[in-house]
């Protein structure tokens, strides 16, 4: 894409040969990367959804709750099926 547009700086006047086919190419450029941005959006919200149910309840905890006690890793395999 910016070779394209060094192109149309250096080479091209408005009123010059191959300028329509220039800005339709152009045109046909930043319009397939805005498409990749546009997905690449989309597939970024559904991963932050995916993550957002995760968070809500963590994989491990500690026993009882304390700060102080080991985590729980006797129920691992319980909250890994119930998630």
């Amino acid at each position: 894409m910016d070779g394209e547009v060094h192109k149309g700086e250096t080479n091209l006047t408005w009123n010059g040969e191959g300028l329509e086919q220039y800005i339709q190419n152009l045109f046909d450029l930043v319009g397939g990367l805005e498409r990749r941005v546009q997905n690449t959006q989309k597939n970024v919200s559904a991963l932050r959804n995916v993550m957002s149910t995760w968070i809500k309840m963590p994989l491990f905890e500690r026993r009882d709750g304390k700060k102080d006690t080991l985590l729980a890793l006797d129920l691992r395999q319980e909250r890994i099926q119930k998630r």
